[in-house]
This record gives C-alpha cells, structure tokens and sequence, in this order.
C-alpha cells in the first residue's frame, strides 16, 4: 500500500484460508494509482471480505487491475471489485472473473464515492461458473452527485447462476450526472434470475 505514491504489480494468493478483512491487490490513499494489481482467490474452504484487484481511495487511477475468483466464499453484503477509485480518478481496464465459489456483489470498475469525478470505462466481468447472489456490473458510479462517463464496460456470462441483475453500465443515483453509453452484456451460458442490462 502507499499514502501518495503509486502501487503496480502486486500480486495476493489466498488458498484455503479464512480472512476476516478485506483482500487487496494494491491499495493508495493518497494521489498515486493503483495499476496491474492482481488477487486469486483458490480453494473451497476460502472466505473472504471484500475483494479489490486494485483501489485507489482517494484521487487516483485505477487501471489493469485483475481478480480471479476460482473457489471459496465472499461473505454476505461484501463485493468484488477489479478496480476502485475514490473522489477523483478514473477505474480502467480492469478485470473480475469469477470461475466457482460463491460471492456477492461484483463491479469490474466501481466507485462509491459521493461527489466523486472521473470516469468507469473498458472494464471486464467474466463469469464462467460459481454463485453470485447480488448485482454484477461492468462499471458503475454508486455514490450520490457524481459526474463522470460510464463507457465501454462489458459482462460477460458463460456459466454460473447469477441471482440478480446483470449490468454493463450505470450511473446508479438519481443525483449523478454522466454519460452512460456502448455498454455490453453477453450472455452466452448460465442460468440468469434477473434481468439483463446494457
């Protein structure tokens, strides 16, 4: 981790283990970005928190981020995310691919920050097999009164059960200002409880 510099081609394994707190490729808190972290996350006893490819919580970028999720469990209400930015910065090229286990929330660019600039774009879910419970988006600003594009972010879904929607794209609040455009979803195997969304 680092308070101001960038943080660049960390890797975390957790294999059938239990973890309490939350897993990150590589985490910043101060300006620097976060790019070409990854997490794997191996073996069917494993339980985890939150899962973060890379996350730059403050004004960073986060940028080919990468989380291979093949067995174990996320805990309930928790998420799995290839790359986080915080107020300012923009999540790209990051990627979550989801082979078993079972998880929660899924966003392959994410921001939750209220208020925060930037932009979600080119970022990846791949689902090949597993459980998922809650929503899957491809990229999404969460958090109220953001401004910035959701673009070019793509779901795609071969295999797995996902109970709840599957997003390519969104500006979720109501308050947030923003282009939201060439989304993708695919779906081309599964089972799919809910509806599909560009």
């Amino acid at each position: 981790k680092a308070r101001g510099g960038d943080v660049t081609g960390n890797t975390a394994v957790v294999e059938n283990s239990k973890v309490d707190g939350d897993v990150h490729g590589g985490i910043t808190f101060g300006t620097g970005d976060a790019e070409e972290n990854t997490v794997r996350i191996n073996g069917a006893a494993t339980e985890v928190a939150s899962i973060y490819g890379g996350r730059a919580r403050d004004t960073g970028n986060a940028k080919k981020n990468q989380v291979y999720f093949n067995a174990g469990t996320v805990s309930f209400a928790e998420w799995m995310v290839g790359g986080q930015v915080g107020r300012s910065g923009n999540a790209e090229d990051n990627l979550v691919e989801v082979n078993g286990g079972k998880t929660s929330m899924v966003y392959g660019g994410f921001s939750n920050h209220p208020d925060a600039r930037g932009n979600i774009l080119k970022n990846r879910v791949v689902v090949r097999g597993g459980i998922i419970t809650e929503k899957v988006f491809g990229g999404v600003f969460n958090g109220a009164r953001a401004t910035g594009s959701v673009t070019h972010n793509t779901v795609t879904v071969v295999g797995g059960t996902l109970k709840k929607t599957v997003c390519g794209g969104s500006l979720e609040d109501g308050t947030s200002t923003g282009d939201v455009a060439q989304n993708e979803v695919t779906v081309a195997g599964g089972t799919l409880r809910s509806d599909v969304i560009g």
